[in-house]
């Protein structure tokens, strides 16, 4: 008796992201939403940020090498890229916070002028 080698079954269609989406990123739009508007706020702090630092933070943060390359990369010792992303995440974090109450602030402003319309019209 001769024993047949098994063989993996070949696979029929492609792989597709977005069948295999995690359910909390399609069942709920107001996360959804709300991850957006804060992509949106740190891609426009980092904007904002003197070139010097958003180096810094972009090297570290995004592609994540250490912080003897990036120093190699940025021609700087290792002590300034520490002292840079340290600043740069204070800044980063003072203009999110910023930004946020400024927003918030506007959309309070808003609502409240609607609201006194809305009184105005039915008065």
């Amino acid at each position: 008796m001769v024993e047949e080698a098994w063989q993996a079954p070949e696979l029929s269609h492609e792989f597709d992201d977005e069948s295999h989406l995690r359910e909390s990123d399609t069942t709920d739009p107001a996360s959804s939403l709300l991850r957006d508007n804060q992509k949106q706020l740190i891609a426009e702090a980092m904007e904002r940020l003197p070139l010097e630092f958003r180096e810094v933070m972009v090297l570290r943060e995004l592609e994540e090498p250490s912080y003897k390359e990036i120093a190699a990369v940025a021609g700087i010792p290792v002590g300034t890229v520490m002292s840079r992303r340290a600043r740069a995440r204070k800044k980063l974090q003072a203009s999110i916070s910023d930004e946020q109450f400024f927003r918030t602030t506007r959309s309070v402003s808003a609502y409240m002028a609607a609201s006194n319309e809305r009184a105005e019209v039915l008065s």
